[in-house]
């Protein structure tokens, strides 16, 4: 049971990243074009 809390944090954090490295590049490209 714990190792399922673990596993949904881990998916948690790595999709937020993944959210500010889009907007970021989004926003980089925004700039650029």
């Amino acid at each position: 049971m714990a190792v399922i809390v673990i596993m949904a944090m881990l998916v948690a954090v790595i999709a937020r990243r993944m959210v500010v490295i889009m907007t970021m590049v989004m926003y980089v490209l925004g700039l650029a074009g």
